[in-house]
């Protein structure tokens, strides 16, 4: 018999990591599965929907959006859900200076790098307005379906003369 074991005990279960509350939680959500982590009827999820919407349209409509706009839009939208959370958490706050250190906490230099990653985003997708062009189609549709020549095909009996002398 061995000894310091006991007949029948299981052994002890590891403990899953709490989820982290706030802010830290948020974004630790976002950076591993996107925006897809947080539930799409929030107040949060729907600006943010209004906002790339109103950016698409911005650039001419659904139409006009590669998918490298596509990526980098969705990462600006990460990076703007973000800095929202992290500017609400912020004006929450009593104060913004640590008394003890008298610096600033942070959360403000996170905050700057983040501000200063969507505008970099920003710039990459293009800050211009582009016109939808509604009315015409694509150059490339009409370049591939060109349609047939239409030939104009000679009479081949005369034209009747007229007579001008009655």
């Amino acid at each position: 018999m061995t000894v310091g074991k006991t007949v029948g005990a299981k052994a002890p279960r590891k403990r899953k990591k709490p989820a982290k509350p706030g802010l830290q939680g948020l974004i630790g959500r976002i950076s591993a599965s996107g925006r897809h982590a947080i539930d799409g009827r929030s107040q949060a999820m729907r600006a943010i929907k209004a906002w790339k919407t109103e950016i698409i349209e911005a650039l001419g409509g659904e139409a006009m959006i590669t998918p490298q706009r596509r990526t980098l839009l969705e990462l600006a939208s990460r990076s703007k859900l973000s800095l929202d959370h992290a500017d609400a958490y912020l004006l929450g706050l009593p104060s913004l200076i640590n008394r003890r250190k008298k610096c600033f906490i942070p959360l403000v230099d996170q905050r700057e790098r983040v501000a200063e990653a969507l505008a970099k985003r920003l710039i990459q997708i293009g800050l211009d307005r582009v016109e939808k062009d509604e009315g015409t189609l694509p150059e490339s549709w009409v370049t591939k379906v060109q349609p047939y020549p239409i030939e104009e095909t000679e009479q081949s009996s005369p034209a009747p003369e007229t007579n001008e002398d009655t």
